[in-house]
């Protein structure tokens, strides 16, 4: 036994309590390197190639959310798996962390034998399926509202052997079943006499037992401004009839299951990736905001949050992308990774994208990098209002995919010719 090769964890907690006892209780198992911040962390990996890297949500300066992107958006680290040991245990920190690119959320405290066992699950796929199969007889509550009783029906049917499926036809039936049963998800329709779904999703995001309560729209409305619409009311999703059963389970599936989601494939080389750097500063002060405004107000930040993060993870695709929360961070992270484009918002609640673009433009690699404002409607008359201020172009608010799909494609394309080019002619050069 003395010959094994112990695996190395890398733990990063700012108490140095839980630090010591961290190490105490794991050094039997791993060989555990204590960090007391981020920085640290960062100091550990660049001479010592851990296996695992297990982190803390609150921590001073850097906290863990922002640690792991720049773990996962930087080539060298990207595939290292991550884990969050923390007490932030509500829906959203659990949400946003498996978001992020976590292999896997703990929450505090938690006991020796549960945590090892949870470390060797994502050490060992044969444990991880073992773990699966236990769950697999603890069944998953959906509420299904349609005002149409076939599709109920139907819909069940189809859905039974997975989850235990409450059919509700109308909006006070779902209120009435939610009364004495706490769903994983709702489907919710939007056609529906009485009470229609946009009414309902309003009612449940701007109601703090049901708020956090992932809602998937299952409508026949499939135009652009009713997709719109349905992200900014704050739905998790948007699936259109008819649609296929494998299709509909996997949405549920990515929804109830943020654990099987991952950021990056091992079959997939994302290092290729381009990689683009999104800021915003609501993504910070929302809960602030929303926990100091009433309950109304709480709701529709919500669904202005999930709408950022529906159009940006959209994006996830094709590319690498980070999101930061404070001006102050973009200096550290260009120099940890080069970002191949920015995607700033115009205007922040404490500056502005502008004081952006002159930190960027500043920096010796990004000087023509590309840089696309969010910008409401009638900011800039034309694209090249925004060449004065540094950016290259605009997408207006609130931001149409398609449109930044497009822009963000002309623009990495654009600049990784240039860079070509500039490649070519230092090669002609040195010849």
């Amino acid at each position: 036994m003395s010959d094994i090769i112990r695996r190395r964890i890398i733990y990063v907690d700012d108490v140095n309590y839980s630090l010591v006892s961290m190490k105490s209780r794991l050094k039997d198992h791993y060989e555990i390197y204590p960090a007391q911040s981020v920085a640290t962390l960062f100091e550990i990996i660049s001479h010592v190639r851990p296996d695992l890297i297990i982190l803390d949500v609150n921590m001073p300066l850097v906290d863990g959310y922002e640690a792991i992107i720049r773990l996962k958006t930087d080539e060298r680290y990207a595939n290292i798996p991550v884990m969050f040991l923390t007490a932030k245990i509500d829906r959203e920190s659990v949400r946003k962390g498996f978001n992020l690119g976590a292999a896997d959320y703990v929450f505090k405290p938690v006991s020796d034998t549960d945590l090892i066992d949870r470390i060797e699950c994502l050490f060992s796929p044969e444990k991880r399926e073992m773990k699966v199969t236990e769950m697999v007889g603890i069944r998953p509550k959906i509420i299904y509202v349609d005002d149409v009783n076939f599709s109920l029906v139907s819909v069940k049917g189809r859905l039974k052997e997975r989850y235990e499926v409450f059919p509700a036809q109308s909006v006070d039936t779902m209120f009435d079943i939610l009364d004495h049963v706490t769903p994983d998800l709702i489907l919710l329709d939007i056609n529906m006499p009485n009470v229609d779904g946009w009414e309902a999703i309003r009612k449940l995001k701007s109601d703090r037992l049901y708020a956090t309560i992932p809602v998937i729209f299952l409508t026949g409305k499939n135009d652009k401004d009713s997709i719109v619409r349905g992200f900014s009311l704050g739905a998790a999703d948007y699936v259109s009839k008819p649609f296929s059963d494998p299709d509909l389970i996997e949405r549920i599936e990515y929804h109830l299951n943020p654990m099987k989601r991952e950021y990056a494939s091992e079959d997939e080389d994302t290092n290729t990736k381009p990689c683009i750097l999104a800021v915003d500063e609501v993504y910070s002060m929302l809960n602030a905001i929303s926990h100091a405004l009433s309950d109304d107000y709480s709701g529709s930040l919500k669904g202005m949050l999930q709408k950022k993060f529906a159009v940006l993870y959209t994006l996830r695709e094709d590319y690498n992308v980070c999101m930061l929360s404070r001006l102050e961070e973009i200096g550290g992270f260009l120099d940890l990774k080069r970002p191949d484009l920015f995607l700033l918002d115009y205007k922040m609640l404490a500056s502005d994208g502008f004081n952006s673009i002159t930190e960027i433009r500043e920096h010796p690699l990004h000087k023509k990098t590309p840089i696309l404002l969010s910008s409401p409607f009638g900011t800039f008359a034309h694209a090249r209002e925004t060449f004065k201020y540094g950016a290259t172009d605009y997408v207006l608010k609130p931001v149409n995919q398609k449109e930044l799909r497009d822009k963000v494609a002309k623009y990495i394309k654009a600049a990784s010719k240039q860079f070509s080019l500039l490649r070519e002619n230092l090669d002609d050069s040195e010849e």
